[in-house]
């Protein structure tokens, strides 16, 4: 399996564990690849790309995020902080110091309800993931399962992004042995 597939199989888990119950469907191109697989050992190596049709639906967004404002409540139901937009703002604009240091003033401002724990635990992680830091998520990653778990009784997210780092680290073993169990658990 190629670095390029394996990172748009970890994206897609991570897509789909982040919003369980929703479809992101966007319009595909040639460019674009979904993903599907068959389940009989359920195994990652059973994953396969495939070019989508015009109008089939992907995971991969088609245009610019645009996540909530201040003021604004996001999908979980987080009142969304002007220090919690500008970590937003930094981490999508490639600004992963400035990400991390609004995510540390959102979270000392912030009465931290397991949800609320859980997202800025899981961002952290991913602002690390992107700034070639896959290999310092280890804290943030136990952190964000605990509160996953406590907050909606299971961490498939926060194992996505365990595989996510794993891949962007080189480890593709490890990676397909936490991804294989969140395949199996997204599938039902």
């Amino acid at each position: 399996m190629s670095f390029r597939t394996s990172a748009r199989i970890v994206f897609t888990f991570a897509t789909l564990a982040l919003l369980p119950g929703q479809a992101m469907a966007q319009t595909g191109t040639d460019a674009t690849a979904a993903l599907s697989w068959e389940t009989p050992e359920s195994s990652l190596a059973k994953l396969v790309a495939h070019p989508l049709e015009p109008g089939e639906a992907s995971p991969m967004p088609s245009g610019p995020v645009e996540m909530p404002r201040a003021g604004e409540t996001n999908a979980y139901g987080i009142k969304v902080t002007p220090d919690l937009e500008a970590a937003y703002d930094a981490y999508l604009g490639g600004d992963s110091r400035a990400a991390l240091a609004a995510l540390e003033r959102a979270e000392k401002a912030a009465d931290c309800s397991a949800v609320l724990a859980w997202h800025m635990s899981s961002l952290r992680a991913q602002i690390l993931i992107a700034a070639g830091r896959a290999a310092d998520t280890e804290r943030e990653l136990a952190l964000a399962g605990k509160h996953e778990r406590e907050a909606f009784g299971r961490d498939v997210f926060t194992r996505s992004l365990e595989g996510e780092a794993l891949v962007w680290i080189g480890d593709y073993d490890r990676a397909a042995a936490v991804l294989a169990p969140v395949a199996d658990e997204l599938k039902d």
